[in-house]
């Protein structure tokens, strides 16, 4: 299976748009500002175009990144060597037609996403927050963020985020 590279940029704004709602001050924008020592003035000055496209572009690298953990097929091709001839004769065309596409669905793409949250996004805003000195519930609120998003993210790459290998 190759990206459908459609579905992987769109994914990219996942974090974009469920942020906005998370760190609204409705939701938990007030609780984080306070954890994070700033004011609301702080927020709106540091919004600049620049960070959004790379915050995008850094979406984009995660949803290709689950794209590798959710779609099990596209280690094959790395196993051939990125070589479609091989990927379509022999065995491993034999296996795809077998095995391929089985599990492209949502909730495979959720269990494989939430694993990733638990390995990567713990470790990487645990750091941080250990080291800049954060609170547990600075923590908590970012990690809750991140973990949904990748959920969502994992999910909907698992079940249309694949093209197939013919």
């Amino acid at each position: 299976m190759t990206p459908n590279l459609l579905i992987i940029v769109a994914t990219g704004l996942i974090p974009m748009v469920l942020g906005m709602a998370w760190y609204h001050p409705s939701l938990f924008g007030t609780a984080w500002l306070k954890e994070a020592g700033m004011t609301q003035e702080d927020m709106k000055a540091n919004q600049k175009p620049l960070k959004f496209l790379l915050g995008f572009i850094c979406n984009v690298l995660l949803a290709f990144g689950l794209f590798t953990m959710v779609t099990h097929e596209f280690s094959i091709l790395g196993l051939v060597g990125g070589d479609m001839e091989a990927i379509n004769s022999g065995t491993a065309a034999a296996f795809l037609a077998e095995y391929g596409g089985n599990y492209a669905r949502f909730s495979h793409g959720v269990v494989h996403a939430l694993f990733a949250a638990v390995i990567v996004a713990i470790p990487f805003i645990g750091h941080q927050c250990l080291w800049q000195g954060k609170s547990l519930k600075y923590f908590l609120i970012d990690f809750a963020f991140w973990a949904v998003c990748m959920i969502l993210m994992g999910g909907i790459i698992a079940q249309w985020g694949a093209n197939p290998i013919a």
